[in-house]
């Protein structure tokens, strides 16, 4: 399997606000994946937002698992991400799993997410990394969208309080 693209739920949801799944299909191509607790949480996300599952399966095809070793790296990863604010033992589990899984398994892969933390502990690992706002102009440099379609993107995601990012 050649994994070149990992997504957070995030990004993935973004995707969803905006309805363009077929941007984001295009982007990664065949080299898409993600990790089982991505899975778990677009899962989660159904109620809200009732066709992110299906449509991150279809391009992400079937989530990879991590091994015993990196369900270690995963819990000391997520415990260096989170804050005392973070209640929620599940938060930044995914992400955590899928820097674990990177690390271990596809050094070379590219990891998209919007997480501030994630991308702080991906990049301090050599993991290359990039937003939804990367993805959305990289959109527009390949002409699947216009100028205007990614401003209007980024504009509806911020109303619908989410906070793209843009790291290159």
């Amino acid at each position: 399997m050649t994994a070149a693209f990992f997504s957070d739920t995030t990004v993935l949801v973004n995707f969803e606000v905006i309805d363009r799944w077929d941007v984001l299909s295009t982007l990664v191509k065949d080299g898409g994946a993600w990790v089982a607790s991505v899975e778990n949480e677009c899962r989660d996300w159904v109620r809200d937002y009732p066709t992110i599952h299906t449509s991150a399966s279809g391009i992400f095809g079937e989530a990879i698992r991590p091994d015993s070793a990196e369900h270690i790296d995963t819990r000391v990863i997520r415990d260096a991400m989170a804050n005392p604010a973070d209640d929620h033992p599940r938060k930044h589990l995914g992400e955590a799993e899928t820097i674990a899984i990177l690390q271990r398994r596809f050094p070379e892969a590219r990891f998209v997410t919007d997480d501030r933390a994630a991308f702080i502990v991906a990049t301090a690992s050599k993991i290359r990394c990039y937003g939804t706002g990367d993805l959305l102009f990289a959109a527009q440099r390949s002409g699947l969208v216009t100028e205007a379609e990614r401003g209007s993107f980024l504009a509806a995601l911020r109303d619908n309080g989410n906070y793209p990012q843009s790291y290159v």
